[in-house]
């Protein structure tokens, strides 16, 4: 894959700012993002990466309307930004049982479940929270030849859980190509065998009823999937469903407008200001 460039922005940022940032971003599909506190000064910085030549609205409103301090602007590689957060990587217990191990050419020893990841510009390394609740939720079912589809696969994180949890068919698909190249050289390094294209929500996907169906997005675009004229045609009544990246302030938005789809909540997962739910088609 070839290395990719990106514009370096680093702001500073107030305290009360940082979950409405974290929202925005997620909003934005600005996923290569993240925030630090200097503990000797108790200054935060908003540091994110977006590649070069595709510079977001987002940036415009945070120095325009929400006034935030820009204090560099620099173009970098994917490996000199990862790099001091890579250094400080080691292997991490993903949720109960399960492994994540971020050096492949070092086999992580264990008689838990282990994914290899090599560490890049985000699409999801299993340290996001929401990742770790759609694993939990995913968790709590039998799997064996059931089938999983993964909408918004990112490095394909949960689509290999499901294959390694034993399910006979998963198809992970995402809108964004780099996504799906991380995605497929995930997957080569676990060994599986995922069916994996690029997709703006189902538009791709050949209708078919699938027995899981996972999405860590946010609240907003979760709406839009469900709206979206194929989604009530890969599930019925049977179809279990896993919906993660919800912030509680949309918990409430959230909930009226999936019991006005007719779907039904059979369970919640929460961690700080994250929200998983588990949902199932009312008969």
């Amino acid at each position: 894959m070839k290395e990719i460039k990106f514009d370096e922005y680093i702001f500073s940022l107030k305290e009360e700012m940082v979950d409405f940032i974290n929202e925005e971003f997620y909003l934005n599909d600005i996923k290569d993002f993240y925030i630090e506190e200097d503990i000797d000064t108790n200054f935060i910085y908003l540091k994110c990466y977006i590649e070069s030549g595709k510079e977001k609205e987002i940036i415009k409103k945070m120095i325009e309307e929400y006034s935030l301090e820009l204090l560099s602007k620099k173009i970098v590689t994917e490996k000199e930004w990862l790099k001091p957060w890579i250094d400080s990587l080691k292997p991490f217990e993903f949720i109960k049982n399960v492994w994540i191990n971020p050096f492949p050419e070092k086999p992580f020893i264990t008689e838990d479940l282990v994914i290899n990841l090599i560490p890049g510009a985000a699409f999801g390394t299993g340290l996001h929270q929401t990742t770790k609740l759609a694993a939990f939720n995913l968790s709590k079912y039998d799997l064996k030849d059931k089938s999983v589809i993964d909408i918004g696969c990112g490095t394909g994180i949960l689509g290999i859980y499901s294959k390694l949890k034993g399910a006979n068919k998963v198809l992970a698909i995402d809108y964004d190509s780099i996504a799906i190249e991380k995605c497929v050289e995930t997957c080569e390094l676990n060994n599986v065998n995922i069916e994996t294209f690029q997709s703006d929500f189902l538009d791709n996907v050949n209708i078919e009823i699938f027995d899981f169906i996972v999405s860590n997005i946010v609240a907003d675009i979760l709406i839009d999937l469900v709206n979206h004229e194929k989604f009530f045609k890969i599930i019925d009544e049977n179809s279990i469903i896993i919906f993660s990246g919800i912030n509680k302030g949309k918990e409430e938005k959230m909930e009226k407008f999936l019991f006005n789809k007719g779907l039904k909540i059979l369970g919640k997962e929460e961690e700080g200001e994250w929200i998983s739910l588990i949902l199932q088609k009312n008969l």
